[in-house]
């Protein structure tokens, strides 16, 4: 189009000699205006106007964020390459777990699993399941390669692996399983045992005619499921579950306090038919004796505490199997001095055993003792 810049004409001619004469020169095309050196722009006061061809572009500065014409917020000034900009008021790059730098652009040095806010190569604290001196390493409960983009996992194990062992395979994620439990992720019950060990659940001793626990970890045993020969025959009815248990090397631990407690909706005898009947010690099933070695009989219409201990190393359960639907499951812990489980509130006497502190007694040691009572060798109490 011909013209200047106030409007078109028929030639170039016409727009710069009013005589209407032929001009000595003239443009092929209309100059381009430069409207951010003459101020026609309309740019945000934070940006930069980048004049162009017939016309100009906005851009915010170092800084800011924005279209440029409407808006430009305030940012960091550095861009933050391996983070995030963490805005009002210090408008500073937040790094990335293992990142370091004004612009998030230098490497810790820890793989990824740790700040390093005195040096670099220097991690202050490994994370996400990681140690070492570059946290280079899976930690104990997890599994995987600390140098790896996957990195460690924590091991998946329903709360049953052993610790002591690294809960599980370091490599594979295989679990080392106990509290009776088996499977890759201790997902199932041993022989002999039931229940639902997922989420943490426990697994229960089964009804045996004459069974013998010697774990000192947290244990159950429970009627719901019996013993059934391979020979074939009906399943046991007559229960009996003794506890003793030992050291890993395989010794008794005499001194050791057991502790039963049954939860109230884990309960369903009869008391007209039947009832659950826990000893201190090993009785004689068939003679009197066994009475003073009582310590109690659970049956749904009992209301009194659940828990009860024995304290001569030594707790025995009886059971005979009612009517189909009734029964029970139980836990048993092991409190012991020589294997270092004896737990507060519980304490170790002179005798090496696992009591009460002074003053008080009972399951919880919750119990303030009488005036005039005191603790006998085996753990109970005795009027003075």
């Amino acid at each position: 189009m011909q013209g200047d810049f106030n409007r078109s004409t028929e030639n170039c001619a016409a727009a710069l000699n009013t005589t209407q004469q032929e001009a000595e020169w003239a443009y092929a095309q209309c100059p381009d205006v430069d409207e951010c050196g003459l101020g026609l722009h309309d740019c945000h006061r934070e940006a930069k106007c980048t004049n162009t061809h017939g016309s100009y572009n906005c851009h915010c500065r170092r800084g800011f964020i924005g279209d440029g014409r409407t808006s430009c917020v305030r940012t960091c000034f550095e861009t933050c390459i391996h983070g995030y900009c963490a805005g009002a008021p210090d408008y500073k790059c937040q790094c990335n777990l293992g990142w370091t730098g004004g612009d998030c652009s230098i490497n810790c040095g820890c793989n990824n699993h740790s700040t390093c806010s005195e040096a670099v190569g220097k991690c202050d604290e490994c994370q996400n399941w990681t140690e070492g001196e570059f946290c280079e390493r899976c930690s104990a409960g997890s599994f995987g390669n600390a140098t790896s983009i996957i990195g460690c996992q924590p091991c998946d194990c329903n709360g049953h692996g052993n610790e002591a062992l690294g809960v599980c395979d370091v490599q594979t994620g295989e679990c080392f399983c106990q509290d009776n439990t088996e499977g890759i992720h201790c997902e199932v019950c041993n022989r002999e045992f039931y229940g639902d060990p997922r989420d943490g659940g426990q697994c229960f001793f089964q009804c045996e005619p004459r069974g013998m626990l010697t774990h000192i970890g947290r244990q159950g045993i429970g009627s719901m499921q019996s013993h059934k020969s391979i020979y074939g025959g009906s399943e046991t009815r007559e229960c009996l579950w003794i506890i003793r248990p030992r050291t890993s090397g395989g010794s008794l631990l005499n001194t050791s306090l057991i502790q039963l407690h049954i939860n109230r909706e884990d309960l369903n005898v009869s008391c007209v038919d039947n009832a659950v009947y826990v000893y201190d010690g090993l009785p004689d099933l068939t003679g009197n004796t066994q009475q003073s070695q009582l310590l109690a009989v659970f049956c749904n219409q009992d209301s009194t505490a659940m828990t009860v201990e024995a304290h001569t190393g030594h707790l025995t359960v009886y059971y005979r199997q009612g009517p189909t639907g009734q029964g029970f499951n139980a836990m048993y812990s092991v409190f012991s001095c020589s294997s270092g489980t004896c737990q507060p509130p519980h304490v170790c006497n002179d005798q090496g055993k696992c009591v009460c502190p002074p003053g008080f007694t009972g399951p919880h040691c919750a119990i303030e003792r009488c005036p005039g009572t005191a603790v006998s060798p085996s753990g109970g109490e005795n009027v003075i």
